[in-house]
């Protein structure tokens, strides 16, 4: 309790400060983030703990679906649109003007950071994988107790130290950043008259209250809300990518977005132990369901059929 608000304090008065945010996130809480993480994965890697187990359960039979749902937990997609507007205004900052450069420096700074993700990524897992005999007694723990039994095993008493400053470290990052991007988002969405500063407030309140649940207990209260929203995050990226081609059609952002939220919605609710009568039912008759998968076929019958029609009404206005 005492440490969380104390932790959303300090988040409240930087992000009061977001001149400083930009600098402070760059050059120093993230690479001193990065090197923790080397320093554990080092360890783990020169001196691993035992040898890789063979996968049991769902990672044993649908690997690949179990581990792409399980990544909805990383909230990265969810939270790159909202860091959109950060590194956007941190760009700019350091002078780039021109909106051809300003689209290029973005992708760029997207696929690096994309880059050092998955190899963080890799390592953590890299971790796990070797550390299966740490939690034979406990197999349900979450990955922030198994990382700490790894930084005992390794470092001892330090390793607490070790692994308190590299989560620390995460959670501020991006705490600071959900903040800021949140807020600036809501004041302009309210056209100023709710104030930026009340958005910081609200929103480091509302995380303060929220952490005090617990990981466990949070993680497992976020996954029918992660299956919900998660879907059209995704569509969203996938179409902004595609935009040229579309022609920023309404009718295909529409469509396409409005299946993933019935189809994401009742998953989340079916996972929740809510069903809609008959809906439900149908919904689970889709491919690629029982993995929580059930979005993407028909996202993409909806993408095929607005696109066409898209390009024939297109076609019908070019013509008179």
């Amino acid at each position: 309790f005492f440490y969380s608000a104390a932790y959303f304090a300090l988040n409240y008065y930087i992000c009061l400060n977001p001149s400083k945010l930009v600098d402070l996130l760059g050059k120093y809480l993230t690479p001193l983030l990065l090197v923790l993480i080397l320093l554990l994965f080092g360890a783990g890697f020169l001196f691993p703990i035992g040898e890789f187990v063979a996968p049991s359960g769902d990672y044993a039979q649908r690997a690949a679906a179990k581990g792409f749902v399980e990544g909805y937990q990383t909230m990265d997609a969810l939270a790159s649109l909202a860091f959109g507007i950060i590194v956007i205004n941190a760009i700019r900052t350091v002078g780039v003007k021109d909106e051809r450069h300003l689209v290029s420096s973005t992708i760029k700074a997207g696929m690096t950071a994309g880059v050092i993700l998955m190899v963080i990524y890799l390592m953590l897992g890299y971790l796990g994988a070797t550390s299966a005999e740490l939690f034979k007694d406990a197999p349900e723990i979450n990955g922030a107790e198994l990382l700490s039994r790894i930084s005992g095993h390794y470092f001892g008493k330090a390793g607490v130290l070790v692994l308190g400053s590299a989560f620390f470290l995460a959670c501020i990052t991006t705490t600071l950043g959900l903040i800021s991007s949140a807020s600036e988002y809501f004041e302009e969405l309210t056209g100023g008259r709710v104030k930026y500063k009340i958005w910081v407030a609200a929103w480091c309140l509302i995380g303060f209250g929220v952490a005090n649940f617990g990981l466990t207990t949070i993680i497992k209260g976020s996954i029918p809300v992660l299956i919900a929203i998660y879907p059209i995050a995704i569509m969203l990226i996938i179409l902004s990518l595609i935009n040229p081609l579309i022609d920023s059609s309404k009718l295909v952002y529409r469509t396409c977005v409005y299946v993933c939220v019935v189809v994401g919605t009742i998953n989340g609710l079916d996972i929740a132990g809510v069903s809609v009568p008959l809906v439900t039912d149908l919904v689970k008759k889709m491919p690629f369901y029982d993995s929580m998968l059930g979005w993407i076929v028909p996202s993409a019958v909806a993408f095929a059929a607005t696109y066409i029609l898209h390009l024939v009404l297109e076609k019908r206005e070019n013509t008179f």
